[in-house]
Parts: C-alpha cells; structure tokens; sequence
C-alpha cells in the first residue's frame, strides 16, 4: 500500500476519470427535467444515478486494471466516489441554472420580426 497522500490523488485520479460521464448525463439531466417541466429533479435521484453509472465504468476499469481495487483501507476509492458525487451535484446544479436562464418560448417568427433602425443602417 502507498502512503495516505498518494492514495488520495489516486482517488481524485479515478474519481475525475469515471465521474465524467455521471457528470455530463446529471447536467443534462438537470437540464432537461428543468427546462421541459419547470421543477428540479431531487438530488438522491442524481446521486443514486450518477453513483450507479460511476460504478459500471469503475468497474469495468478494475477488470482492465485489478489494482484498483486492491488497496487495504480503500482510501482511494473513497476519495473517488467523493469527487464523483460532487461532480454530479455540481453539474446537476449548473443544468439547474442554466435551464432557468435561457428563454423558453423563442420561435422564429419572433426573431425574425426584429428589424434595425433606419438610423444604423447606412445606404
């Protein structure tokens, strides 16, 4: 076993590296669910999700590297699992917001009525 401080930069290693995915499908998530209803999904929802699609890539990432999860104390995929839960709150928070800023009712006919002002347009 290596020693405590490099066991927990392993862990943000493989944290960062498997909750890229959970992270980018909780703002989408957050996102859509946002945007198209108006209300936020729960967050036990978005960790319980993110927490089950970390697991499959972390797992399959053991199977392609066995020491993973060898380590005595597990220090290292505490600190992962940590950051991937952070991650995903994060990013479902961010989808959140960003649902909230963009306008909902935009179509074309709209945009396209806008026209310039006779005084900014030179001939």
């Amino acid at each position: 076993m290596a020693a405590l401080p490099v066991e927990v930069v392993y862990g943000l290693y493989f944290g960062v590296l498997t909750g890229l995915v959970p992270a980018a499908i909780a703002w989408l998530l957050g996102f859509g669910f946002r945007y198209v209803t108006g209300v936020t999904v729960p967050g036990l929802a978005v960790v319980v999700l993110s927490v089950a699609i970390a697991g499959a890539s972390g797992g399959l990432m053991a199977l392609a590297d066995p020491t993973i999860t060898q380590s005595e104390n597990q220090v290292r995929l505490t600190v992962a699992l940590l950051v991937v839960l952070m991650g995903s709150l994060y990013a479902h928070n961010r989808g959140d917001a960003f649902a909230n800023e963009i306008p909902r009712k935009v179509s074309l006919r709209k945009l396209t009525e806008r026209t310039l002002s006779t005084d900014v347009v030179e001939l």
